[in-house]
Order: C-alpha cells, then structure tokens, then sequence
C-alpha cells in the first residue's frame, strides 16, 4: 500500500537482473531470442510479423526489460487500438496461441522459478503491497529457497505477453491479491502501480470511527466499534475506491477489530507520562517506543516491513498513541 519509487540504485538492480535472466545457460534451453526467431519464421500474417519483429529488436538490446511504466502504458495503448484480438480473445476470455508462444519463448516460467526471489530480496519486500496484509516472503525449505508470494504482472501477461519478464511490469504480491486482480483492465494513475511516480504517495487512511470508539469505552465488545477506508485527499478519491473494489480492502479488514480493541486498550494505558518513562527506563527512541506499544512499524516508510502495519499505524494515530 505504499509505492516504491525508481532511484538509481532500483534502476541500476533492474537492469543487472535483467542482463542476469536465466537465458539458454544450459543445452536443455534455446535462448531467448533463438525462440523468438523461430517464432518469427512460422508466421506469415504481416500484424504477428511486424510485431515479432519489434519484440526482437527490444529484447536484442534489452530497453523491454527493464523499461519504465510509462512505457509500458503506451505500448498497452497501441496494443489496444490496433492490435486487438492478436494476443486474447475478448469473446472466449483466454490468451491467443500466438500470445502463448510469445510469453513460452520469452521464457516468463524460468524468470518465475530461478529469479523472482531476488527482487523480493532487493525491494525488502516482505508483505503484499496491494493489501498489506498477507507475507511476501522467501523461506529455506530442504535446503532450498522457496517463495512464498506471487508475480502479479501490473499489465496481464495473458493481454500484453511481450511484458511478460519486464521488470517494472512484475510485482510480488499474495495470491489472493494476484487472483482478485487477475486480468482486470489497468491504468497508471488510476490504479495502483508499485513503481509509477503516478501512484499517489500515502493515498490510503483507515479512519477509526470516533462516534463507536466512545459508544465502545462506554459500552465495550468489539462489535461497537468501526473503520473507513478512504482517501487521504480528495483528489484520490476514485483511485482509493478502485483500489477497495478491486482487492476487498475493507472486507478484508474487517475481520480484524481485535486489533482495534487492542490499540484502544493501549490508548487507555499509555499515557505520555507512562511513554517518556519508558522511554527513559529503556532508553529506547521515540519510533522503537512507538513499535513497542503499537506491535507493529509506527512510520509509513516500513509499512512493508511487517503485515496490517499500515492499519496498525492509522488506528494508532487516531487514538493519538502515537505521532
């Protein structure tokens, strides 16, 4: 729930992943562009030609691999007004065959297997970024390292497959988050997207219900109390309400009032006489405090350091147990 923007040292990571690709290392594989060029010779209609050919060419020198977002949109743009139908089929809801050769020879499922992990690893990613809710971690298991997230491609492979192993075009997220999203039609601006500088920043707020907080201290049980989800601004107010209707924010969180019930106990014990004694006890600082209390990152910055942390924070900041 919070965007990463692209810096040098993300972009410079994209592009050394992105030359690293597991491509044609062993005798069991043809390359990448190898599959490509056979592609190219088994098709004579002159739109699946000439497309194959600009896919060749951007892949040779590798701009398709590590391209930004905007990019992106303007090839999903041109795909979408003069090439509809090449790669899926609107009426039967499926990827084209020609569009499962493109993603099969640009090898999507051995990126999937052998370097999705690494991204996962550099971003510090540990939670879905749609939902902030579920683990996006990597485990050891055997001796091996297993992932236990997926890659949502923000543009669907299945409609676009020539941004199938595109850097900026792959997010791990929860598969329940992947599967909501799915093949849903997208915009930069108007939907989240983890790497655009047209996300807006800090867009979500979980408001607590000031009207059940005090029916709750006066009343108690949990089922008093409730939340929005909404817009930190106006501005955003479409993009927030896209983003609930796409993931089922608030039905998701919904089912975590004990968490609201929790903070609110806090709120009643935490005075800032109590705090700035622990603070002193412990010698701890205001932000290692703050995570103490609440039991989860009490800045925006590390919302994708720990699950709910973001919902965590809101609340919190509400019931001013925290800054």
């Amino acid at each position: 729930m919070k965007p990463i923007r692209i810096d040098n040292n993300l972009y410079t990571f994209a592009k050394d992943f992105s030359s690293k690709l597991y491509d044609g290392k062993t005798k069991k594989y043809k390359t990448r562009q190898r599959q490509l060029n056979e592609l190219r010779t088994k098709y004579s209609h002159p739109a699946k030609v000439r497309v194959l050919n600009l896919i060749i060419k951007y892949y040779a020198n590798q701009e398709l691999l590590y391209s930004k977002p905007n990019i992106h949109q303007r090839l999903v743009n041109i795909t979408d007004k003069y090439l509809d139908g090449l790669f899926y089929n609107r009426v039967e809801k499926k990827q084209t065959d020609f569009g499962e050769e493109i993603e099969t020879a640009l090898r999507y499922d051995t990126l999937q297997k052998n370097d999705a992990i690494k991204i996962v690893q550099h971003l510090k990613l540990n939670t879905c970024p749609y939902c902030n809710a579920s683990l996006t971690v990597s485990i050891d298991k055997n001796d091996k390292v297993k992932p236990r997230f997926q890659l949502d491609h923000f543009f669907p492979k299945s409609k676009y497959p020539f941004l199938a192993i595109s850097f900026f075009n792959l997010v791990p997220s929860c598969g329940q988050c992947n599967q909501s999203k799915s093949k849903s039609s997208v915009t930069i601006g108007q939907d989240f997207h983890l790497y655009s500088d047209e996300t807006p920043y800090d867009a979500f707020q979980f408001k607590l219900n000031n009207k059940s907080l005090i029916e709750y201290l006066i009343n108690g049980g949990n089922d008093s109390l409730s939340f929005s989800f909404q817009p930190r601004n106006k501005e955003h107010k479409k993009f927030v309400e896209k983003h609930d209707k796409t993931f089922g924010i608030k039905g998701l969180y919904d089912t975590q009032f004990d968490i609201i019930e929790e903070l609110v106990w806090k709120s009643q014990y935490y005075t800032p006489l109590r705090i700035n004694e622990i603070g002193n006890l412990l010698r701890l600082s205001t932000t290692s405090i703050a995570r103490m209390i609440t039991g989860n990152y009490s800045e925006y910055e590390n919302v994708h350091k720990r699950p709910l942390a973001k919902f965590t924070q809101d609340i919190a900041r509400d019931l001013k147990l925290i800054k």
